[in-house]
């Protein structure tokens, strides 16, 4: 497009701006419309609806006939080291594959600067962990001499993407590889701020060939230091062998795809597996045992498929799953073990998953077991539910029908086995021990009584203990 046609074009909607009326900040056309916001004396924000065109729409910014913004996606913009008590007047073009399609003008005045406040001293933005999709960025700390609190705003290029911000640090996401990118963050003491600007160039693609082991600090750091964004093999993050000292994996955002599994284990000092959120391949399992402080989750929140099975052994601040809502399962069924993870409540996160196996073993909260009846398969390899102090809805049991191996129900508040009723035959031992409060076990006449038990009988230690021929002959509660 020509600037020569561009600027006559301006010339003429500035005409007709000139003849409206000067107290109005918007001018819209009928089916376009730009609106000004968060006018202060020296910024503005402008704004406008989406349009619909002849393949991808992008938008060109004018100012008073200065073209700052050309060929962007978003619906805003903001106008930065404005003068105070001035009229400024622009367009926002609506450019398509076709070329010209729309466009509107806008014209605002900033007020006058009434503040007699301090701007924050200068500070410095740098990049802390720079990443292929991601990057994450810190700053110094800006102060006033009245020590009056600093909140602060993040800018890429001249758009906002975070504010009211009181930490020293921003994890911007969505960005793509192999791009640079410049912004600032804003330090604000009222309605006085200053800028500290920042660059840098998102990682192009780094294949690590082989498996990774990290098992402290100074290894994350180096093996960050790469920005490798794919492994060819396993990724192991701690060692029972080695105490770890790992902290922080936020080096790590590089990381997009790992080939096979990934184990999180015996990290004693490891709160957050931020850093590992764009991973988003198919896994083909995820181990996470013996992180004694380990509450976040998040990071693995991207991964698209669990291909094989999932363990999360022994980490006593956990609470919930969720981190797993947006993974499913391939082809096969997964199992899934769960055990000694003192505060965990909720597993929901799982329940889109088709299960091969279970076992959840000795969780003091936890109140429900649904995941098993989510899923769409009624044929279980293994199902063990021991020692969960909470639990007392054993209700999703009823989806089952076949179990390939064995069924361990022991340490239980269970008080009868009515949801075992569908359980048309186990291939391998009924295990139902130490239920204190167990006294109806006529649940399993249906599998007794069809003589479709291939494994051992085992009932002892409940408050009711049938033999088989008890449960054959109807004997079966107390």
């Amino acid at each position: 497009m020509k600037n020569t046609s561009v600027l006559t074009l301006l010339i003429i909607l500035f005409t007709m701006v000139s003849c409206s009326s000067g107290d109005d900040n918007s001018t819209n056309t009928p089916n376009f419309a730009v609106e000004t916001s968060a006018l202060s004396y020296n910024s503005a924000t402008i704004s406008w609806n989406p349009i619909t065109g002849t393949g991808d729409v992008v938008y060109n910014v004018y100012l008073n006939e200065t073209l700052v913004a050309e060929f962007i996606s978003d619906l805003s913009y903001v106008f930065i080291n404005l003068s105070e008590n001035t009229s400024y007047t622009g367009m926002v073009e609506v450019i398509d594959d076709s070329g010209l399609i729309e466009s509107s003008i806008f014209g605002f005045t900033t007020p006058e600067n009434t503040n007699t406040g301090m701007a924050p001293s200068d500070f410095v933005t740098s990049v802390k962990h720079l990443g292929h999709i991601s990057t994450t960025i810190q700053w110094t700390s800006a102060t006033v001499p009245d020590n009056s609190p600093i909140t602060y705003s993040v800018f890429v290029g001249n758009q906002m993407i975070a504010s009211d911000l009181t930490e020293l640090e921003f994890y911007i996401p969505n960005l793509q590889s192999n791009t640079l990118y410049t912004g600032f963050v804003r330090a604000f003491n009222g309605s006085e701020f200053t800028d500290s600007n920042y660059s840098f160039t998102t990682v192009a693609s780094n294949v690590f060939a082989g498996r990774v082991f990290l098992r402290t600090q100074q290894e994350v750091d180096d093996f960050a230091a790469n920005h490798y964004t794919e492994i060819t093999d396993w990724l192991i993050i701690g060692r029972e062998d080695v105490t770890s000292d790992i902290v922080d994996l936020g080096g790590l955002q590089s990381l997009v795809t790992v080939i096979g599994t990934l184990i999180l284990s015996y990290n004693p000092e490891l709160e957050s597996t931020h850093g590992l959120q764009n991973i988003s391949n198919d896994l083909n399992a995820i181990a996470i045992v013996d992180n004694l402080v380990l509450t976040d989750l998040s990071g693995f929140s991207g991964v698209n498929k669990l291909l094989s099975y999932i363990n999360i052994v022994n980490n006593p601040q956990i609470t919930t799953l969720d981190a797993f809502s947006n993974m499913t399962n391939d082809i096969n069924d997964v199992n899934v073990e769960l055990t000694n993870n003192d505060s965990l409540i909720d597993i929901d996160g799982l329940s889109q998953l088709d299960l091969f196996s279970v076992y959840i073993r000795e969780h003091e909260l936890l109140e429900n077991i649904d995941l098993i009846n989510s899923s769409d398969s009624n044929t279980l390899a293994q199902l063990t539910i021991m020692n969960n102090a909470s639990l007392f809805d054993f209700s999703p049991l009823s989806n089952i029908t076949l179990i390939k191996g064995s069924i361990t129900i022991g340490y239980s508040n269970i008080t009868n086995l009515d949801d075992l009723s569908n359980l048309n035959r186990t291939y391998s031992d009924v295990n139902i021990w130490q239920n204190s409060e167990l006294t109806d076990l006529c649940g399993l006449q249906n599998i007794v009584q069809g003589d479709n038990i291939d494994g051992v009988y085992n009932v002892h230690d409940n408050a009711f203990n049938p033999t088989f021929q008890d449960i054959a002959d109807g004997n079966c509660s107390q």
